[in-house]
């Protein structure tokens, strides 16, 4: 197994009021979107442990990204898997309470293919087991796995602060641009580009 891989898989948060934390799941035994079932008696945190347990901003790995820090992680049975409780820098704070996805960062060490057992187990879809892995950091995303998915989101109209948005490192000019995009394409009158498409084909006059 090739020890590089890097594994990032998502999960949703619950704010702690008056206390700048939340407390999220870092992972858990079920199916993913990508056929991966990660198993839990199989995480190493000692590294994460060594690095004072960081957490950062859309799995950014430098100092300067670290939005804060956890405070605890446990076992969880339901699913089985972990959770964790993060303590954020007070600047920061509003950002977590906008971007609601949190995502764990891992070097997978150890993984198979699914047997019949796994599938019957886990699901059809079960492509492939994680046996053993090991967390570097986790991260408030607003969305986890696919940092190409932000774009997509904030072009779709997806609303943020400012102050959101300039830590994520998008511009407001950029968005405006978006926004006249999508004003365009609202507006226009596809069937009517359709048949005049359709009639200059075949001579008529349009």
């Amino acid at each position: 197994m090739d020890n590089e891989t890097v594994l990032i898989k998502g999960y949703a948060s619950e704010l702690v009021e008056g206390e700048m934390s939340d407390i999220s799941r870092m992972t858990a035994e079920v199916l993913d979107d990508e056929g991966d079932v990660i198993l839990s008696e199989g995480l190493d945190f000692s590294t994460w442990e060594k690095t004072g347990k960081p957490v950062t901003l859309q799995h950014g790995h430098d100092i300067t990204d670290h939005v804060g820090k956890c405070l605890w992680y446990k076992e969880s049975k339901n699913p089985i898997g972990y959770v964790a409780k993060t303590k954020y820098k007070d600047e920061f704070y509003p950002l977590a309470k906008e971007l609601k996805g949190r995502s764990i960062y891992a070097i997978v060490n150890q993984a198979r293919l699914a047997t019949p057992e796994d599938k019957a187990k886990w699901g059809e879809r079960t492509k492939r087991v994680i046996e053993k892995s090991s967390v570097r950091e986790y991260s408030i995303c607003l969305i986890p796995i696919n940092p190409a998915c932000t774009a997509l989101a904030l072009s779709k109209g997806l609303k943020l602060s400012q102050e959101s948005l300039d830590a994520l490192g998008y511009k407001a000019p950029a968005l405006d641009v978006c926004a006249k995009a999508r004003t365009i394409l609202e507006g226009l009158d596809y069937n009517a580009i359709a048949n005049r498409a359709v009639r200059r084909v075949l001579g008529i006059d349009v």
